[in-house]
């Protein structure tokens, strides 16, 4: 294994440190989201961190929705688009651009979602493989 450089392993952490203050999360609930999407068996944990997130009430639910959406957690993504959609949230009219969430292309309430909102379902090229 090749060692880290000393001045990129500093910049690195410098910009953690400032991405977690600019979010306002603790550290560990950020390490254990990112650890989630890295690894699947620890994806229940990355899970319980966006719980806490949105117990907070500090990020819009669409955000919330894509979070989950990239952890496989459909049922409370697609839960929280809906409830997104229902308030008329933040960032909803996004909702068929991100590609965190064409992973919901197949589902019939990700596409009623999108009806209410007046946008196309993403096609079979944007979803990936």
């Amino acid at each position: 294994m090749i060692p880290p450089e000393p001045r990129l392993t500093a910049a690195l952490g410098d910009r953690y440190r400032r991405g977690v203050q600019v979010l306002g999360l603790p550290p560990d609930q950020l390490m254990a989201y990112v650890d989630g999407v890295e690894r699947p068996a620890s994806r229940a944990t990355a899970a319980q961190a966006v719980d806490e997130m949105a117990a907070r009430g500090q990020f819009p639910l669409v955000i919330l929705a894509r979070l989950y959406a990239v952890l496989g957690e459909r049922e409370r993504a697609l839960s929280l688009l809906e409830r997104a959609v229902e308030q008329r949230a933040p960032f909803t009219t996004y909702i068929g651009r991100w590609v965190d969430l064409h992973s919901l292309a197949d589902e019939p309430r990700f596409r009623a979602v999108l009806r209410r909102v007046g946008l196309p379902n993403p096609g079979p090229a944007a979803r990936g493989p």
